[in-house]
């Protein structure tokens, strides 16, 4: 008699980073953390408006992550490898592939010279190649031509051995171009550094805390949870390269977990609700000094509001139909902001 026996390998932590998650699910969900907030994101000069993954079908070379940004009214886009680790080298495979889906990316339809960017994110590099390339991508984008970028690296240049070096060895992997478009490319490439996403990690925890800021029942680990949720949402939708805008991302969290308005609309809320309730005020619920309770004719409205998305009170002068409207008012004032508008508050003529 044979016993068959198996055995079971835990899953990497390379892979989860710890926690059942990839880096790349956590790197997506500090981007969905600033979509759901309405907020700049690292390497973004702008309000982030959307965030899509595996777009390679669609024809971002640079696929992992495609990022929208709004610049001032300017629609923008980043896109983005993700690594766990690379090397800053010629020699180094994954870092090659970044250089190649860059050059593939300048000449897609989908790019835009003056506005669009691309590039990498890695949570694990070594320090003095990662400084000497961000020193190159920052001479390029503070030349104003491509002359002035090459004078940097002549015997007379502020260029040291290390930026040389790395620029002579790149120029292979980008193609031999022109001092412009060298510089531009350079100009347009984001390299940067995530780390601190892991459990527990400086990062995660800074987005955490930002996120418990939206959640309206502020009981502790909402936060967590909602960050938790974010790499959840990042990880289904890998498989469908999905896009989320913000309204699309909230969606994913209906009947879960009831959020707060955005920070940055706080004082428009207010403002809001201090127009509604002052409207309110001056509607008196008592007819001749006498509260009339109407139970059955608030159920009603109450059953007609649940199934329909317009609803019309009328009746004769006097009868009680503001009061009615007040009353519903301040139901759903309980759950929400709401916009009680009363004619005689509103100026203008049209």
């Amino acid at each position: 008699m044979s016993q068959q026996m198996t055995t079971r390998r835990a899953t990497s932590t390379e892979l989860t980073g710890g926690a059942g998650f990839t880096y790349e699910d956590t790197v997506v969900a500090y981007y969905l953390a600033s979509l759901l907030r309405k907020e700049h994101a690292a390497s973004l000069n702008g309000v982030v408006k959307s965030v899509a993954v595996q777009q390679g079908g669609h024809g971002f070379p640079m696929d992992d992550i495609v990022i929208e940004f709004d610049n001032a009214g300017s629609l923008q886009r980043l896109s983005l490898q993700v690594k766990r680790t690379v090397q800053i080298s010629a020699s180094n495979t994954p870092f090659r592939d970044i250089l190649s889906r860059a050059v593939t990316t300048r000449a897609s339809n989908n790019f835009s010279n003056d506005k669009d960017s691309y590039g990498f994110v890695v949570e694990h590099v070594a320090p003095g190649p990662f400084r000497t390339l961000n020193r190159l991508l920052d001479w390029a984008k503070s030349s104003p031509s491509g002359k002035e970028f090459a004078q940097r690296f002549t015997p007379d240049g502020v260029a040291a051995d290390a930026e040389r070096n790395l620029r002579n060895n790149l120029l292979p992997q980008i193609g031999s171009l022109p001092p412009d478009d060298e510089r531009n490319f350079y100009a347009q490439f984001v390299a940067l550094q995530l780390d601190g996403l892991t459990v527990g990690g400086i990062r995660r925890t800074e987005v955490i805390n930002r996120l418990q800021e939206l959640v309206a029942v502020n009981h502790d680990g909402q936060g967590l949870l909602l960050f938790d949720r974010l790499c959840r949402i990042v990880r289904d939708g890998v498989a469908t390269a999905c896009k989320w805008t913000r309204q699309t991302l909230l969606s994913e969290f209906r009947g879960a977990i009831r959020l707060n308005i955005v920070p940055n609309y706080r004082d428009d809320i207010e403002r809001l609700k201090l127009f509604s309730t002052s409207g309110m005020a001056e509607i008196s619920e008592e007819v001749g000094g006498c509260h009339v309770e109407r139970t059955a004719l608030k159920k009603e409205i109450m059953d007609r509001l649940a199934e329909y998305r317009i609803t019309n009170l009328s009746g004769l002068p006097g009868c009680g139909k503001s009061a009615m409207l007040k009353h519903i008012a301040s139901v759903y004032a309980a759950d929400g902001p709401i916009l009680f508008l009363k004619s005689d508050r509103l100026e203008g003529k049209s």
